[in-house]
């Protein structure tokens, strides 16, 4: 049998008029920046297939929107990337109930899930590694964005893609 492991997560597609970032070596494209809202990571996809008909529907009548309100330094000890913070206003409770059901949904299934259920920070990764601290503090103002997709992506080294 051939093997299909991939390193898999479920997340948002957004859309949104990127800022200006400083220049720095490990920039996210912007074609490849999503919020992660469950990193299932190395799997066989032909484990994962027969549970996405199982999973309930994204029921929002209007597509999820709001703002990157702050600029985060990841981890807060030793920062080793730049985020966004997403702030989705009056649905931040239901995006969070949203993690949480994919996390015991997937937990359910016998998949080992290293991240905490109620951890979850809705956040964009735009750089990694050697940055600039100041240089993005000064450079950030919140904006606006809003959900396009809800997918299950495939991550490479540098990019992503929809399975």
């Amino acid at each position: 049998m051939k093997d299909d492991t991939k390193r898999v997560f479920f997340g948002f597609e957004i859309f949104t008029h990127w800022l200006k970032t400083p220049e720095e070596k490990k920039i996210i494209q912007e074609k490849n920046r999503h919020i992660t809202l469950l990193f299932l990571g190395d799997q066989n996809f032909l484990d994962i297939a027969p549970y996405l008909n199982e999973l309930s529907l994204f029921d929002f009548k209007i597509s999820p929107s709001g703002f990157f309100e702050k600029v985060l330094f990841l981890p807060e000890k030793h920062p080793r990337l730049v985020a966004y913070q997403a702030n989705f206003m009056d649905k931040n409770k239901k995006i969070q109930e949203l993690q949480k059901e994919l996390f015991e949904f997937f937990k359910n299934k016998k998949f080992d899930l290293k991240q905490n259920r109620d951890n979850f920070l809705p956040h964009i990764t735009v750089c990694r590694n050697e940055f600039k601290i100041g240089a993005w503090e000064k450079s950030f103002d919140p904006f606006a964005f809003y959900v396009k997709s809800f997918n299950l992506f495939e991550s490479h080294r540098d990019r992503k893609s929809v399975v």
